[in-house]
């Protein structure tokens, strides 16, 4: 379902150099070899994971999606999985109903039948509780009438019982006293942990009332919820399930209008009973659809180890090989229908390889790959213009290049220290050293390839803070917070004194140094160059940068999980990666709406009151109001220019080179390779 609107990568990354095989050219063996960078192997939605597993995604699931995308990021019905368009009918509540009639003849990749079960089970099993408590991060349903409900495992007195309430507790002493000195956390003898009055904290298990605190009865007492019983999935009263082939989609009036409509019933489909087993059914009456005969507490966990690393049962053009040595080699679905215009792909196998960023072009030209997408850096792209046997396509990145920020941990959680940081970072230099001057800065949340940037360019130049490098103006924003001190942790910060020494830092008033630790990827040109700016100009304005460098799991780990860890365990406050921007822009999903923070879908942890209510205005607009839309999007990007959850570094445009053998190679802003596959075929 392409309703998220970001997924982060490591830009510009290098990595270990693998075999190149037989060095036969693609069109010779059958095979389309693809450059890539490393991935992670998560092969399903769900897990933080980077545009390179994407790429794999898309090939082996998001083909079959009720409603797709064309190249210019417009919503269509998909025409080679539905019989016809969908209906819509509006009840007297305001609910919106989309009905969806499939096409008989849909196979997965074993040849066995496509049903409505399969779109049902997959949306039964991600809006889940079961799923959530597998880790897994995913909207999808959440706009569906019963969605809260369901989503939260609560059930009527008929369906469920009392759930017992489960208390936040620490067992660990260590981490106990860490916290009471770090956070001044207080717990009781047993390790739970006591909020302002001395209760105990609930976790789960308890009504809430209308501000989201705990409800309590006349006593005082929690307030116990109704819960599933043992066994039961619950049921989702926004699914019907018509006939083996039809089903509905619901829409809570609440939720509507959307300025994104069909991206609340764009629905793909996973293998029920290759999944769940030859017991799953799908259940429907009046009050909902249910997964019956299989436990989800057992079946989530089975998908999250080995289907989320080997979807051996897909729906898309391509299926599985094998993933191993940092390749993932690909073959032809023979019973893949086609994209949504109806076209198959003719292209027998692909080849993903991981490659090292240093060599991938020098690769490219000698016939070693035959795709590489994503270039920026000024070097490569003059040497394959040289280069009579490759073609390029060239097009303005839909995203930009950053600096994400945790914004809950340590001194970041101050926007003013997070202005300073964008302030130290010479984002002229960073675009100079490692995009040749093939680049330009960017001040918010936004790429240049987006409609709603192209109305509002001049006024985002004339009224964005730009943040141009300026160590009197970072010392500007760090005296108003608390690292306004020398070592004493009394005697007020000198900035003169910091001009010429590398050891004359900041402090707050505990003594506590202003220390910032970054994380980038090993053989990385931007890590590289946010190196250099950072550890040159941060002490200048009292700041203690440090970095180090991991491999990209690492990356992904620290930036994704960090909110699940204590304060104890966690280090980085800053990494260097990029956002990739989907046609459907809506931070609410993915990367700033305070309720996610802490998950995947909000990595930064951001929670700003003023962004929340102008993500909101800007999702509960009609898809006709564009202008409401584009002048709600300026000042979403105002406001983030003031917070800055993360430091925008730059935008560019994307050169994608290839053999110039291969035919209908053509990407853009808003189609990746991967998405226009069937449309590539090899000169004959």
């Amino acid at each position: 379902m392409k309703k998220l609107l970001t997924l982060f990568a490591v830009g510009v990354m290098g990595l270990s150099l693998v075999g190149c095989g037989s060095g036969d050219s693609g069109e010779e063996s059958g095979t389309l070899r693809v450059a890539s960078q490393e991935m992670n192997g998560d092969f399903i939605e769900g897990f933080g994971n980077s545009s390179y597993d994407l790429e794999v995604k898309n090939l082996l699931h998001n083909y079959y999606t009720t409603y797709d995308t064309d190249a210019e990021g417009a919503f269509v019905w998909n025409q080679s999985i539905l019989k016809e368009e969908p209906s819509t009918e509006v009840d007297e509540a305001g609910n919106k109903t989309y009905t969806f009639k499939l096409a008989e003849d849909l196979k997965w990749s074993d040849g066995s039948d496509m049903t409505a079960d399969d779109f049902i089970f997959n949306l039964l099993l991600i809006a889940s509780d079961e799923w959530v408590a597998q880790l897994a991060a995913d909207s999808t349903g959440d706009a569906l009438l019963g969605y809260e409900k369901y989503h939260k495992g609560l059930a009527t007195e008929e369906e469920g019982g009392i759930n017992n309430i489960v208390y936040k507790q620490e067992t660990d002493p260590d981490l106990r006293a860490a916290n009471e000195a770090e956070n001044g956390t207080v717990y009781d003898d047993e390790g739970y942990e006591l909020d302002s009055n001395g209760k105990r904290i609930p976790v789960t298990g308890y009504l809430e009332d209308e501000n989201g605190l705990p409800a309590v009865d006349a006593d005082g007492n929690f307030i116990p919820v109704l819960t599933e019983a043992e066994g039961k999935n619950g049921v989702f009263q926004g699914v019907k399930k018509i006939d083996d082939y039809t089903f509905s989609l619901t829409i809570d009036a609440s939720q509507l209008p959307y300025f994104y409509e069909e991206s609340y019933v764009a629905l793909y489909p996973k293998p029920m009973k290759h999944l769940a087993g030859e017991d799953a059914e799908i259940v429907s009456s009046d009050a909902g659809c249910e997964l019956v005969g299989v436990d989800l507490s057992e079946i989530a966990p089975q998908i999250k180890s080995g289907y989320r690393k080997n979807p051996d049962v897909v729906s898309g053009p391509y299926k599985l090989v094998s993933f191993k040595n940092k390749q993932v080699k690909l073959t032809l679905n023979e019973y893949f229908k086609g994209d949504y215009k109806g076209d198959k792909p003719v292209i027998e196998n692909i080849l993903i390889k991981t490659v090292n960023a240093t060599t991938d072009m020098d690769q490219l030209i000698a016939g070693e790959v035959d795709v590489l997408t994503g270039v920026v850096e000024g070097e490569k792209i003059e040497k394959a213009r040289e280069t009579d046997s490759l073609k390029e396509q060239t097009y303005d990145r839909n995203g930009y290049g950053n600096m994400p920020i945790h914004n809950d941990f340590g001194p970041t959680k101050d926007p003013a220290v997070r202005r300073a940081l964008n302030y130290v970072l010479e984002k002229d230099e960073v675009i100079k050293n490692v995009l040749g001057g093939y680049g330009s800065t960017v001040y918010a949340d936004y790429g240049v390839a987006q409609w709603m940037y192209q109305e509002n360019k001049a006024r985002v130049e004339e009224e964005l803070n730009h943040y141009d490098y300026s160590i009197a103006n970072a010392n500007a924003e760090l005296d108003t917070t608390e690292w306004k001190y020398e070592a004493d942790g009394v005697t007020p910060f000198d900035a003169s004194k910091a001009e010429d020494a590398t050891d004359y830092f900041r402090y707050n008033a505990n003594g506590e140094v202003l220390q910032i630790n970054h994380l980038g990827t090993e053989d990385n040109t931007v890590t590289d160059a946010i190196e250099t700016s950072m550890m040159k100009n941060c002490p200048k304005a009292g700041i203690k940068f440090t970095i180090e460098r991991t491999d990209f799991a690492g990356l992904l780990e620290n930036y994704y999980n960090g909110a699940a860890k204590p304060d104890s365990q966690r280090k980085y406050h800053t990494f260097n990666m990029a956002t990739g921007f989907t046609p459907v822009y809506d931070p609410y999903y993915s990367s700033y709406y305070s309720g996610f923070s802490g998950t995947s879908l909000n990595a930064t942890n951001t929670e700003d009151e003023v962004l929340d209510d102008l993500m909101m205005k800007m999702r509960s607009l009609d898809p006709s109001q564009k202008d409401e839309y584009s002048e709600l999007w300026f000042q979403f990007q105002k406001r983030f220019n003031e917070i800055v959850p993360v430091i925008p570094v730059y935008a560019n445009q994307y050169f994608d080179f290839y053999n110039a053998k291969l035919k209908g190679f053509n990407t853009g802003p808003m189609a990746s390779w991967s998405e226009i596959v069937c449309d590539l075929s090899w000169e004959e």
